[in-house]
C-alpha cells in the first residue's frame, strides 16, 4: 500500500479514526463520528397463561415470593431473582404449548405437592420427571423449580 506520487493521498482509517497524513494535525486526527445506538425495542407484553396452567404460575410466583420475604440472606435473594428468571422460561413454554404432555403432567404434580407443603414427594417427582422426560424441553427450568424446593424446605416456608 504504498502511495503513488502525484495522486490524491486517499484517507487512512486505524480502529474508526481517519488520518489524512502524517502533517496533519489538529481536531480532525482523533475526531470520530458520533455512533447512534438504535433505541432498545420494547419488551412485548405477555399474554396470559392458559387457565389450565394458571395455578402453576400463581404457586410457583407466591412461594417464591415468601422465600425472598424470608430469607436475609443476599445470595440466596440473588438465588431467588435468578430462579424467577428461569421460571418465566416454564412460563413462556406454557402459553406457546412447547411442553410434551409427560413434563406438563410432572410439573402440575410437582405444584399440587407444594400447594400441600409436602416438598419431599415434591423432590421426587421432579426426579422422575426429570429422568424419564424430555431434557431439552425442560433444561431451562426444572433445575430452578428444585432450587426454589430445596429453598423452601431451607426457610421452612410453605404455602
Amino acid at each position: 500500500m504504498c502511495p503513488v506520487p502525484g495522486a490524491p493521498e486517499q484517507p487512512r482509517q486505524f480502529m474508526g479514526f481517519q488520518q489524512y497524513g502524517a502533517e496533519a494535525s489538529g481536531p480532525a486526527v482523533g475526531a470520530a463520528a458520533p455512533v447512534a445506538t438504535p433505541a432498545a425495542p420494547e419488551p412485548a407484553s405477555k399474554g396470559p397463561l392458559p387457565a389450565e396452567h394458571q395455578i402453576v404460575q400463581h404457586v410457583l410466583n407466591e412461594i417464591r415470593e415468601r422465600c425472598l420475604a424470608a430469607c436475609q440472606n443476599q445470595q440466596v435473594k440473588q438465588r431467588l431473582d435468578d430462579i424467577g428468571r428461569r421460571l418465566e422460561v416454564l412460563f413462556d413454554k406454557l402459553r406457546a404449548g412447547q411442553l410434551g404432555s409427560f413434563t406438563l403432567g410432572g410439573v402440575h404434580q410437582i405444584i399440587e405437592a407444594m400447594k400441600s407443603g409436602d416438598y419431599q414427594s415434591a423432590l421426587q417427582i421432579h426426579g422422575q420427571t426429570v429422568a424419564k422426560g424430555n431434557f431439552s424441553e425442560m433444561s431451562q427450568f426444572m433445575p430452578a423449580i428444585k432450587m426454589l424446593l430445596q429453598t423452601c424446605m431451607q426457610l421452612q416456608v410453605f404455602l
